[in-house]
């Protein structure tokens, strides 16, 4: 079922057109996805923003990766005098990391990227 003719905010229309549904069936969520807003639809949840938004929420979740997952375990003083000669390049990995698409990074149900008018949806679980 479509959005029905109603004044509703433009992400809210985009997801309920995007899912099928009646935009009274979605509900905000109080917590965000680095930056995006979140929907619910039962228990599914939807990340949705416009381009630059998912540009900048798929950098913090890059970001987030490194701070939390590599950069621990990045013990140098375990390689002793090898150490100095082995460096984490930031930026190579960032760069190699997108190379799999905002959605690998930013849908952690599917890993997909959809658009919907001009907006984009990630199924967060």
């Amino acid at each position: 079922m479509k959005t029905k003719n109603i004044a509703v905010e433009p992400k809210l229309a985009a997801l309920a057109n995007y899912l099928e549904c009646d935009a009274a069936d979605l509900t905000l969520e109080r917590h965000d996805h680095y930056g995006l807003a979140v929907y619910s639809i039962g228990s599914a949840e939807y990340a949705i923003g416009d381009d630059a938004e998912a540009d900048l929420a798929w950098d913090a979740s890059l970001d987030s990766y490194i701070s939390d997952c590599i950069e621990p375990e990045l013990d140098f003083d375990k390689l002793g005098s090898l150490g100095n000669y082995v460096k984490f390049d930031r930026e190579m990995w960032l760069r190699d990391a997108k190379m799999d698409g905002r959605g690998h990074s930013l849908s952690s149900y599917d890993g997909n990227e959809n658009e919907q008018d001009g907006l984009y949806i990630y199924r967060i679980n």
